[in-house]
């Protein structure tokens, strides 16, 4: 908001301005036809804009008659040629529609590389380098050094380092030149200048320090990935899931912006079937199987970690005998930590509950009523014996209930 673009509007003639001279050496440049001002001019923006057809197409856009010995150069200068030649194709690999088969930080320098080939008078870079790594456009700006000798080069930027070596540097805000100087005499001054740079070098340091740390948790996360794996599937062999198999999965982002994820973004894949491939845990898996996979990475977990409350709705479907026995056995192991909440219908898993309750819901009037009822003593063995033969209790089921109760006691 500080006008730098609408700077860039009225040195390409674009726009003039309203009030005031726009002064090229000694020519109003209002006297200057856009045509030919846009001759003398290459202007190379944020959003490098692309058109479908291959990298060298992109370079020499506009040369009816291109000189391909010349494009080369630009793009080796603009650093294109470090990822172009990694490509089956080279420098005549397509970019898709609007670039869209590169990165942001591909675009620019293949945008870098056109605005050089043209070999223009005046070189406009708006923003043109904000998509490059610090690494990367350092490099980028020592090649320009070189390419640019002798013509006007006039930089838009954020980053200090961008305009750290321009012959005049020029502060502005709120469509004002706050500031004007080369790089020494403005932090000298020690005004708005000076505070910007002291700014990017705090930020500077705590990019650093995020990279440390991120870099470590990496580590950590791969390590742990591995052996989560592994547990989670030998625990899934006692869950009624013999062919479940689990992966953690680490994505590297893109571009060098610090995230709240790290260096990596973390999925959990899993098949549950043979000869089906891994997909994203919450495509694949149904309601029952999500939460004995959950269980199983909770127990897992658990052992380094501890959330205050978990709850497992119909954790036991689909399974039944031994299977849902085990399942009670793991919600109760890791309630000794975490309170667990279970919704079942296995007496095999409500058994082994340290405290129970009967939920139902009636129809009153013109509304639904959910009732919760806290059980005690006889109460929870008759419930558990109606779970295992329904209504009709008997001494079998009541048995078999008090059974299951009292080996918890």
């Amino acid at each position: 908001g500080s006008g730098k673009t609408t700077a860039a509007h009225m040195l390409s003639k674009f726009a003039n301005p309203d009030k005031g001279t726009l002064w090229v050496d000694d020519t109003d440049l209002r006297t200057v036809s856009g045509r030919a001002w846009r001759a003398k001019l290459a202007v190379v923006t944020q959003d490098a804009l692309l058109f479908h057809g291959s990298i060298a197409d992109n370079i020499v856009l506009g040369d009816p008659t291109p000189d391909w010995a010349r494009m080369r150069r630009a793009a080796e200068a603009a650093h294109v040629l470090e990822f172009a030649e990694a490509l089956p194709e080279g420098l005549d690999a397509k970019v898709g529609d609007s670039g869209g088969k590169l990165s942001g930080g591909q675009r620019q320098r293949v945008a870098l590389a056109r605005a050089l080939y043209r070999d223009a008078d005046v070189l406009l870079l708006d923003e043109a380098t904000s998509a490059l790594d610090a690494s990367s456009e350092s490099m980028v700006q020592q090649a320009l050094e070189q390419a640019v000798k002798g013509k006007t080069v006039v930089v838009i930027a954020h980053r200090m380092s961008t305009i750290r070596e321009a012959d005049t540097i020029a502060v502005l805000e709120g469509g004002q030149v706050v500031e004007q100087g080369t790089h020494d005499e403005l932090m000298a001054m020690g005004g708005r200048y000076a505070e910007l740079e002291q700014l990017q070098a705090n930020d500077g340091l705590l990019r650093e320090q995020y990279q440390k740390l991120a870099t470590d948790v990496s580590k950590q996360r791969r390590r742990a990935a591995n052996k989560l794996d592994k547990a989670v599937n030998s625990e899934l062999k006692h869950l009624g899931m013999p062919h479940a198999e689990l992966s953690v999965t680490l994505t590297a982002g893109t571009g060098d912006a610090p995230s709240q994820h790290g260096l990596e973004t973390v999925e959990f894949l899993v098949s549950t079937n043979p000869g089906q491939a891994a997909n994203s845990l919450i495509k694949v898996a149904s309601g029952g199987e999500l939460s004995r996979i959950s269980l199983a990475i909770q127990v897992i977990t658990a052992q380094t970690s501890e959330t205050p409350s978990l709850v497992f709705d119909e954790v036991d479907v689909g399974i039944g005998g031994g299977v849902a026995k085990v399942v009670g056995e793991m919600l109760r192991q890791l309630g000794q930590s975490t309170q667990i909440l279970c919704v079942t219908h296995q007496a095999q898993v409500a058994g082994q509950g340290h405290h129970h309750f009967y939920v139902s819901k009636s129809a009153q009037s013109e509304s639904t009523v959910t009732s919760v009822l806290s059980l005690e003593g006889e109460q929870i063995v008759k419930e558990i014996a109606r779970m295992l033969a329904g209504e009709e209790l008997s001494e079998e089921s009541l048995a078999h209930a008090q059974q299951l109760v009292a080996n918890l006691n």
